[in-house]
C-alpha cells in the first residue's frame, strides 16, 4: 500500500503546483489626489504692554485682566462679557491691574496682547499658551494667565455667541476659525479667529532696576 500513498502526494502536489503555474499578476497605476490647505498663522494686533505701572519693590505681584474684551477688540458677534463693554463675567475689567507690585491697583487700565490666529476658515485650531521662563530678561517670573480665546459659531451673531473662552496656560483650547456666516457685532475677519493675554509678573528677591524696560516673553503654540 506504501506506493500508492506515495503516487496519490505525487498527484496532489502536482494539481497546486499546475494551479501555481497558471496564476498571473497585474500591474496598474492607481492615482490619487491632495488637497492642500492654509497654513495656520499668528499675527500681533496689539501688544501686550504693563506701561510703567510696575513697582521695583522685591517680593511683590502685578496682574493684568484679559477676560473678557470687548467684541470690537477681538472682531467677535459678541463675548461672554455684556455687549459692546469691557467688563467680563469675573468682574474684571480688561486690563485692570491688580497686586502689591502694581502702581493703581484696582483702578489703572494697562494694555493686554490681542492676537490673530489665521487659517481655513471654519476648521478648529488647537491653541496652547505657555510660560518661558529661560527668556526672562529681569529678576522676575511672568505667566501669561488670564485671556481667553474667541470661538466662532458659524452664525450672524447675536448676544452671548461666538464666546472668549478662558485660557489656562499649558493647557490646549480648540478655537474655530470665522466663515462666511460669522458676522454680527464686529466686522469678523475671515479665516481668522483672535486670543487675549494678561499675565502676572512676580518680582523676584533684589527688586526691579528703576527706569528700565524689561521685556516678560511667552509661548504660543497653535495647529489645526
Amino acid at each position: 500500500m506504501q506506493p500508492n500513498k506515495t503516487k496519490l502526494a505525487l498527484q496532489i502536489g502536482t494539481v497546486i503546483l499546475g494551479a501555481a503555474c497558471a496564476s498571473s499578476v497585474l500591474a496598474t497605476t492607481m492615482t490619487m489626489t491632495v488637497n492642500t490647505i492654509s497654513d495656520v498663522t499668528v499675527g500681533t494686533v496689539q501688544d501686550l504692554e504693563f506701561g510703567t505701572n510696575i513697582l521695583t519693590d522685591e517680593l511683590v505681584s502685578c496682574s493684568m485682566g484679559a477676560l473678557v474684551p470687548a467684541p470690537a477688540d477681538v472682531f467677535s458677534d459678541d463675548t461672554t462679557g455684556a455687549a459692546g463693554t469691557t467688563t467680563g463675567t469675573s468682574g474684571t475689567a480688561f486690563g485692570l491691574l491688580n497686586g502689591a507690585g502694581c502702581i493703581g491697583s484696582g483702578t489703572t487700565i494697562a494694555q493686554p496682547g490681542i492676537y490673530s490666529i489665521s487659517g481655513e476658515p471654519t476648521l478648529d485650531v488647537n491653541l496652547t499658551v505657555n510660560n518661558d521662563p529661560a527668556a526672562q530678561d529681569g529678576p522676575y517670573d511672568f505667566s501669561p494667565t488670564g485671556g481667553c480665546g474667541v470661538d466662532h459659531d458659524g452664525s450672524a451673531g447675536t448676544a452671548g455667541t461666538d464666546p472668549c473662552n478662558a485660557i489656562t496656560v499649558g493647557a490646549p483650547i480648540v478655537l474655530t476659525l470665522a466663515g462666511g456666516s460669522d458676522s454680527g457685532v464686529a466686522a469678523t475677519v475671515f479665516g481668522q479667529t483672535h486670543f487675549t493675554v494678561g499675565g502676572t509678573i512676580s518680582v523676584q528677591a533684589g527688586g526691579l532696576s528703576s527706569d528700565t524696560d524689561y521685556v516678560p516673553r511667552f509661548l504660543v503654540s497653535v495647529i489645526y
